[in-house]
């Protein structure tokens, strides 16, 4: 499945350009339709990592879409990083934590997600 490439300024670019548009909607339904085609079986636990900006809205969309197609589905932020079971092995981990642009070296809880979301299979 080839799919385009953008640097972050064509995003920036484009996102301007689409003020009117509700991309948020947007995003979250196309990334839930992916992750739904990634994820056939609806008996497999799903994790959605939510951030705190505007990557974490389409996270949290994305969760409550998969939710109505009959995923079983867990939202998670940063804070729950902690709570998370260690031995759980889930079918799909849809990352919504953040989006372009981040600069900054992450640690504490979104660190933790983070290793917990790559700790995956």
């Amino acid at each position: 499945m080839s799919q385009a490439i953008y640097l972050t300024r064509d995003i920036r670019r484009i996102e301007g350009a689409a003020k009117d548009v509700p991309l948020m909607q947007r995003a979250g339904a196309a990334a839930a339709e992916l992750a739904t085609r990634l994820a056939t079986d609806t008996a497999k636990d799903v994790l959605v990592l939510a951030g705190p900006g505007n990557n974490g809205g389409d996270a949290r969309i994305v969760a409550e879409l998969l939710g109505q197609k009959f995923f079983r589905v867990t939202l998670a932020t940063a804070a729950e990083a902690a709570t998370l079971p260690v031995d759980k092995r889930w079918g799909l981990v849809v990352d919504g934590l953040f989006g372009i642009g981040l600069a900054r070296a992450l640690d504490g809880d979104f660190a933790r997600l983070i290793s917990y979301a790559n700790a995956q299979e």
